[in-house]
């Protein structure tokens, strides 16, 4: 078990520091939103999609955009991107900025979600509404035709505000946290302007409560095959 958490660790490490000169200019570029998740997390969500050659993104939880952005600039996919609680401000900026390559709706993402990915467009899923263990919850219904999934706010057991979405996570086959600490000690760096905005002092007492993303198998033949086994 300690053999594949060391493989799962430097596998995705790999992989982030890979696409990292792509990714970097963008995370240090679009501003800071409230809300946002850790540009630590969408450094490795973004990244599976640059090496997978996902051809679309489904996010569920935008916000104000600050995920949505980063994605839209990374990457040459379509973003398919839902929101419930629509911020109409942001979502002019989004739509005025990235229109050609962006579709946002309004709804809730629990139903919206399985109807957008598309298996045929190599789809890659980020799930940020519904959170946590409501986001496990939706795995059944969308994996199968995603290359990955990624899940926001999974943090360690016993801590989550949210529910047990830890332990869901590690039942439903979870093949890595970005709360790994070689992760953490490689990629930590870009997160520290949000850290001081929000107050933390070190990114344990941060991660403990909120902002790590858990990444799931999908489908596709190529990720299943070079994903290290779940730990």
């Amino acid at each position: 078990m300690a053999d594949a958490a060391r493989d799962g660790s430097a596998y995705f490490r790999g992989i982030a520091a890979k696409w990292e000169p792509v990714c970097a200019p963008v995370l240090e570029s679009v501003p800071l939103r409230a809300g946002a998740m850790l540009p630590s997390e969408l450094l490795l969500f973004a990244s599976l999609c640059l090496e997978t050659k996902v051809g679309l993104v489904v996010e569920s939880g935008r916000k104000e955009g600050y995920s949505t952005e980063i994605l839209c600039r990374v990457g040459g996919w379509l973003v398919h991107s839902i929101e419930k609680a629509v911020v109409e401000e942001a979502d002019k900026r989004l739509a005025a900025a990235y229109g050609g390559r962006l579709a946002l709706h309004r709804g809730d993402g629990r139903r919206l979600v399985p109807t957008l990915v598309d298996a045929a467009r190599r789809t890659a899923v980020l799930l940020d509404g519904p959170k946590s263990t409501g986001a496990n919850l939706m795995l059944p219904s969308i994996r199968g035709a995603a290359v990955f999934v990624g899940i926001h706010d999974v943090p360690l057991l016993g801590t989550d505000h949210q529910g047990n979405s830890r332990r869901a996570s590690i039942e439903n086959g979870a093949a890595y946290f970005t709360d790994d600490p070689e992760y953490v000690a490689q990629f930590g760096r870009y997160d520290r302007a949000w850290m001081d905005r929000s107050g933390y002092k070190s990114h344990r007492d941060f991660l403990a409560v909120c902002c790590v993303l858990g990444i799931f198998r999908g489908g596709y033949k190529q990720l299943t095959e070079k994903l290290p086994k779940s730990t």
